[in-house]
């Protein structure tokens, strides 16, 4: 069951290994809290405007909609990510 009262507190860059050896992807990671026991969990994907809001992952900044929409979905008691293809 998801949490009735879930919160996005938590939103992070991540980076991890593509299928290709050597190659890594970025991504942002928003989960719920209080984390539920195997929540559902969903991958958003960017459009063609790309993921970050200037284009460096750095910045850490999601475009609006992207960061809306994970923020919705962890506060809603998903693990969500969107991963920068």
């Amino acid at each position: 069951a998801l949490p009735g009262s879930a919160s996005a507190d938590t939103q992070v860059n991540v980076t991890f290994d593509a299928l290709v050896p050597g190659e890594e992807l970025d991504g942002r990671l928003y989960l719920p809290d209080p984390l539920p026991v195997n929540p559902p969990a969903v991958i958003m994907m960017h459009g063609c405007s790309g993921m970050w809001s200037n284009s460096n992952p750095a910045s850490g900044i999601a475009q609006r909609h992207i960061e809306k929409w994970g923020l919705e979905l962890a506060a809603q008691g998903y693990v969500a990510i969107a991963v920068d293809s």
